[in-house]
């Protein structure tokens, strides 16, 4: 996340990191506390997780439409079709 943080912008950006953020405390939380929880604690905190999961996807879906509309028209190499050594 932290190299993320600090590259590329993007749509959502903050968002996005924000709710992975408080998503891995909460994985951390449950993961640390499964040998001193009762199973029902732990069923509860695993749907809570799992719908915290499903938000993060839709969101991560929005922002990879949102790439792919950016870039849709995009040409590889397009620097070096028009600045390349033939061109020069």
């Amino acid at each position: 996340m932290n190299e993320l943080k600090d590259t590329v912008s993007f749509y959502k950006k903050d968002e996005f990191l924000e709710k992975v953020a408080a998503f891995n405390v909460i994985r951390n939380e449950a993961i640390h506390k499964m040998r001193k929880s009762n199973l029902d604690e732990i069923s509860g905190r695993l749907r809570y997780m799992k719908v915290l999961f499903d938000n993060i996807f839709e969101l991560y879906d929005e922002i990879q439409d949102d790439f792919r509309i950016t870039f849709h028209s995009f040409r590889k190499d397009v620097f070096f079709d028009e600045y390349g050594p033939e061109n020069e």
